[in-house]
């Protein structure tokens, strides 16, 4: 059983900074909430629930590489491209100054890619978002267990107290 939580450092802390609840609560939700109405937020999560279809493919196979190697194999996949291109399809029309950057260096644009996936999957800050009810699994509406995301991508929690 869980212990129970102290929320009283907490309340104190607001009541010394004069926060109103209803603004804490707005903060919180903006904090650790997924905005399913922000586009960043949306490409987010799609880009989550790839890179844990590619760990869960990678541990059916026997071997879970680091999280960076994962990373690496997901970016370079034609899912993953086919992906960016349907949700960024707006940046590859003729005109727009992504469009030339992309067509003129498709490998460095890539790297830059692995790069941003791989500091967005590894940021502790972003653990709060590996739930099993953003997640469901392959080919099917069923979510992935919580147990299961915590198998394939661990985080280190660092206990201050």
């Amino acid at each position: 059983m869980d212990k129970e939580k102290d929320y009283s450092k907490v309340f104190r802390y607001l009541r010394e900074m004069d926060v109103n609840p209803n603004e804490a609560i707005d903060i919180l939700k903006k904090a650790v909430e997924f905005n399913p109405r922000n586009r960043g937020s949306v490409w987010k999560m799609r880009r989550f629930q790839l890179y844990l279809w590619q760990r869960l493919k990678e541990e059916k196979e026997g071997y879970l590489p680091t999280k960076a190697e994962t990373v690496r194999r997901l970016v370079y996949s034609k899912e993953y491209k086919k992906e960016y291109m349907e949700f960024f399809s707006y940046k590859f029309t003729r005109g727009h100054p992504d469009y030339e950057l992309y067509s003129k260096d498709k490998e460095s644009w890539i790297k830059l890619e692995v790069y941003r996936l791989n500091l967005l999957v590894t940021d502790p800050r972003q653990s709060h978002f590996f739930k099993s009810k953003y997640f469901y699994n392959p080919n099917s509406k069923i979510k992935i267990p919580q147990v299961v995301i915590n198998r394939i991508n661990p985080y280190r929690k660092d206990k201050k107290d």
